[in-house]
């Protein structure tokens, strides 16, 4: 028989902080919800870029630093965006409103990426804005507050992101994570519902 530890265990034991859900949706254009629609069931690079340009035309960047102030105020932040250009854009937008913030990509340079997220881990940097980089096999405690600027068509990867901000932190002694959700990631894929807000 298969052994299953669930999320919510882990939280009931003291291993993980539990997740807060805030659903803050972006009001999104007809275009940009077929595009969704399109990247849930191709996954492709080129479908992703479409979408993130469409979401930017709808404003995801400023609802994103919005949600931010709404949310998230004086908290370790990551957010998760579709592409390069979109991470940019949002990381400029968090700055400009006072946040010291960075993108984190595949091109960055693996000792730049490895310093940044040390600076993060001290404290030194507000918000990592990346895309595909820090789904997985990221281990940044302090993380209390995550962004779901992009849809997740896959669950594990939606687990994976969420994982990120839910590890204990005995630097800061975090009680929770802060996930706001701009898309409905959450709704789609339900983690637990019993601390969701």
């Amino acid at each position: 028989p298969a052994y299953v530890y669930s999320y919510n265990q882990a939280i009931a034991e003291g291993y993980l902080v539990p997740p807060v859900i805030r659903l803050d949706r972006l009001v999104m254009s007809d275009e940009t919800v077929a595009l969704i629609e399109q990247a849930r069931e191709s996954k492709g690079d080129d479908e992703l870029r479409e979408l993130a340009k469409s979401l930017m035309d709808d404003g995801i960047v400023e609802w994103t630093c919005a949600a931010a102030d709404r949310h998230l105020t004086g908290r370790h932040i990551l957010v998760f965006c579709c592409d390069l250009q979109q991470a940019r854009a949002t990381a400029a937008g968090l700055t400009d409103a006072g946040r010291k913030a960075v993108v984190v990509s595949g091109e960055t340079p693996k000792g730049q990426r490895r310093a940044l997220l040390r600076q993060f881990e001290r404290g030194e940097i507000d918000a990592l804005v990346n895309c595909t980089v820090l789904t997985e096999g990221t281990d940044l405690p302090i993380t209390d507050g995550l962004i779901m600027a992009r849809p997740f068509s896959s669950k594990p990867l939606f687990i994976q992101a969420l994982g990120r901000g839910l590890r204990t932190c005995q630097k800061t002694g975090k009680t929770d994570c802060v996930v706001v959700d701009l898309l409905g990631a959450t709704e789609e894929h339900s983690l637990t519902h019993a601390v969701a807000m």
